[in-house]
């Protein structure tokens, strides 16, 4: 199946909610970058969610900045939406991937979306299958800076501070979790959602 090149959103960011993109009945997509310039004199903080996945929750954009996300691979199913709004006007956001044709038996992605709080939670991948840990996105939605700790079962990230209202992405991990292997998570204060893409691993 081939893909289909696409440029998701190419807008303002309004103040209230703006959805620019929804899945196709059909389809899933990928978006592979989100770019951010923000042309106004004051900082504008922002909130993106593509899916269920929080990427940014009241980020602050510094005035005349610009933020550029590259190599994310978050999939979205049919009828998911991109939603974005902004604290005031200024700033325009450019979302591009890809679409094609939904297949159940040949979808290669997992998605995982948890809390991380100050407990250690853990979870297989869904599905019983080997897989290639691609991103891992983090997200401080709370006004409290916190610590990040992720192990797969060795530690990948150790005490990260992530700040009050930022987001820490790690991409191209590459990373073969065995379908016996569980993924650890825990933070020092509560409030932060972790995403995890994952790619099947056909043997």
């Amino acid at each position: 199946m081939a893909d289909t090149i696409k440029l998701f959103a190419a807008a303002p960011i309004p103040t209230t909610s703006l959805y620019p993109y929804k899945v196709p009945t059909g389809k899933y997509a990928v978006v592979k970058s989100v770019i951010i310039c923000n042309s106004a004199s004051s900082p504008v903080q922002v909130v993106l969610y593509i899916g269920n996945v929080y990427i940014m929750q009241q980020h602050t954009i510094k005035p005349n900045d610009t933020l550029i996300i590259d190599d994310m691979d978050i999939p979205m199913l049919e009828t998911e939406e991109i939603r974005m709004y902004a604290s005031a006007t200024g700033c325009v956001a450019h979302i591009s991937g890809f679409e094609r044709d939904y297949v159940e038996s040949e979808f290669p992605y997992v998605r995982v979306r948890t809390a991380v709080v100050n407990t250690e939670g853990g979870f297989k991948v869904p599905g019983d299958v080997d897989a290639i840990l691609k991103t891992v996105i983090i997200c401080n939605s709370s006004s409290t800076n916190s610590n990040a700790t992720i192990r797969c079962p060795q530690l990948i990230l150790s005490q990260k501070e992530i700040k009050a209202f930022d987001t820490v992405i790690l991409p191209k991990l590459k990373l073969f979790i065995p379908k016996s292997n569980s993924i650890y998570h825990m933070a020092t204060a509560n409030g932060m959602q972790a995403t995890f893409i994952f790619e099947k691993v056909v043997q």
